[in-house]
């Protein structure tokens, strides 16, 4: 491979904001404050909590079992590598996001997937997060019974739960 297709690479993720150029010292990821994940972690709350009370209003029969192997496919992965785990809840919360059938919602989340991202990989608490398991089937339970108010009560706790432990290890006070 060319080094074009690298740089052309290294540049787009600085545009993006993922990577920050030093002089003379190259290029690094980017270090998140906890006033950014704060921020963050606010407007994921509520878009997730969203995503879940639309998903119980409007899922389909086949959004369900996508659902149901997400969360199948988390609970399995449980105790595994870091990466693993990320990687699954991602696709857990992508796919209560697409039952919700709002494309004007998924292209939000969409956008907020990096900076969660970066967050996650500076980080690295997702396995303190001991009630991810529960948290993610009180949200999926929600969701299947059509309950709109509890779905998005339980995404929003999960959200919350999470940010705390992330805002934890960046210094911040709860």
């Amino acid at each position: 491979m060319s080094r074009t297709p690298i740089r052309e690479a290294i540049m787009r993720l600085t545009q993006e904001g993922l990577l920050v150029a030093e002089a003379n010292k190259g290029v690094r990821v980017r270090t998140v404050s906890a006033a950014e994940a704060r921020d963050t972690y606010v407007v994921r709350e509520e878009l997730d909590g969203l995503a879940a009370a639309l998903a119980a209003q409007a899922h389909t029969a086949d959004d369900a079992e996508l659902l149901r192997a997400a969360l199948g496919a988390l609970n399995a992965a449980q105790g595994s590598d870091y990466r693993a785990q990320t990687r699954l809840d991602l696709a857990f919360h992508q796919t209560v996001t697409l039952a919700a059938h709002n494309a004007a919602l998924a292209e939000l989340a969409r956008g907020l997937e990096q900076r969660v991202a970066l967050i996650k990989h500076q980080t690295r608490t997702y396995n303190a997060h001991p009630d991810t398991g529960a948290q993610h089937a009180a949200i999926l339970e929600a969701i299947l019974a059509r309950d709109a108010a509890s779905a998005r009560t339980a995404a929003r706790t999960h959200v919350r739960t999470f940010a705390a432990l992330v805002l934890q290890d960046l210094g911040e006070p709860i």
